[in-house]
């Protein structure tokens, strides 16, 4: 983001000072580069989901594995913790 902030309005990108400005970076970054940034919100949303602490947040016990569907037709039992 940087190089293109300097490519084309000629500062680093942390000197931009107000939302227009950033707002109009990310849009030209995204029309000009929309597979990277596919790329890049889809790599931001696996780090986030796969992070245990957001697991908590979501009531969500983690992955079916190691322990796996046994019977293959109903989820584990939940353990008390």
């Amino acid at each position: 983001m940087d190089a293109v902030c300097r490519k084309k309005f000629k500062v680093p990108f942390y000197s931009l000072e107000n939302k227009h400005d950033v707002d109009m970076l990310v849009k030209y970054i995204s029309i000009n580069n929309r597979g990277f940034f596919v790329s890049f919100k889809k790599m931001v949303v696996q780090f986030y989901y796969s992070d245990p602490k957001i697991w908590k947040t979501l009531s969500y016990d983690g992955p079916p594995q190691p322990r796996g569907f046994m019977d293959y037709s109903e989820p584990p039992k939940l353990t008390k913790k």
